[in-house]
């Protein structure tokens, strides 16, 4: 930013300010910068616009992200369940994600000495880690464990083996390694993560896909606007797809893993325990069984 500086006499901070509202784009903060030298440094006052026309006030400290300089990853405390926790803040790095992937990336602001700030991309990737989670270790309704993942002299096949692999990789491993690994070469999901889900979850591989691509454009682009828009990307996404699934047409339409009779039996079993649940918690504490007994009735 010499030339900036150089070129149009500007402070140190405010250059800092024009470079956080330009997200870091070079022509942009120089197009911006040259703005401010043409119509004066007032500019950047609250309340002091130039341009009597316009009707503006533009305040740029209100408007540009927030500067990460003067923050500190807080090293003592990381809040999150640990085995869906972002890389980023289990580790303390950022994602190596390269320049040659073939994706956009921008200038990242929250990585203050190096250490990533928690964010909203960070929450979102635990979420979708509880999904890729469910789907590559259950195998129907109610929550039941896989029978490929119990011990026996079926863990000994090959895919097993690397089913179980990449459930270690991904949820037990001390260092997360794996994912960052799949961030920084985002083409090995499909073949490493997705080929190994139950087949009961079939119809949410779309799904799952396209949460994935929101996952690493955001974190390649990461500006303060895909922050604040990816949260409303997911719900989109979620919908889209709930309908999808609902309607059952096409490629959606439900599989043998579903419609099977033991998928049925255990539906209904965690569809009851579901009824059972809210009827408890509609009725009188002092009605339900677990008071009665409790009290000898």
């Amino acid at each position: 930013m010499a030339f900036v500086s150089n070129t149009y006499a500007l402070q140190p901070e405010e250059i800092d300010a024009i470079s956080r509202f330009c997200q870091g784009d070079s022509m942009q903060i120089v197009e911006f910068a040259g703005r401010l030298s043409v119509f004066g440094k007032k500019m950047i006052q609250q309340g002091n616009d130039p341009v009597p026309d316009d009707g503006r006030k533009l305040n740029l400290e209100a408007t540009c992200p927030p500067s990460w300089k003067n923050y500190q990853s807080d090293e003592s405390t990381r809040t999150g369940t640990v085995p869906f926790m972002s890389y980023e803040i289990f580790a303390r790095r950022r994602y190596s994600l390269g320049d040659g992937d073939g994706y956009l990336h921008g200038r990242r602001f929250d990585v203050p000495n190096g250490v990533p700030i928690h964010t909203v991309i960070h929450d979102i990737e635990s979420f979708f880690g509880v999904l890729v989670y469910q789907c590559l270790v259950r195998e129907g309704p109610g929550g039941h464990r896989r029978q490929d993942l119990i011990p026996g002299p079926s863990m000994m096949l090959k895919e097993i083996m690397d089913l179980r692999k990449c459930i270690v990789g991904l949820f037990e491993d001390r260092d997360a390694d794996m994912k960052c690994r799949l961030f920084g070469a985002p083409q090995l999901f499909e073949s490493r993560v997705i080929s190994f889900f139950h087949p009961y979850f079939n119809r949410l591989k779309p799904l799952v896909r396209e949460w994935w691509r929101i996952l690493k454009c955001t974190y390649r682009i990461y500006n303060d606007v895909a922050q604040a828009l990816v949260h409303g990307q997911v719900l989109v996404m979620l919908e889209k797809h709930l309908d999808l699934i609902t309607a059952g047409e096409g490629d959606m339409t439900p599989t043998e893993a579903e419609t099977s009779e033991e998928a049925e039996r255990l539906r209904d079993t965690e569809l009851q325990r579901r009824a059972d649940d809210l009827r408890r918690l509609y009725s009188s504490p002092w009605d339900t069984e677990e008071c009665l007994f409790s009290s000898g009735l």
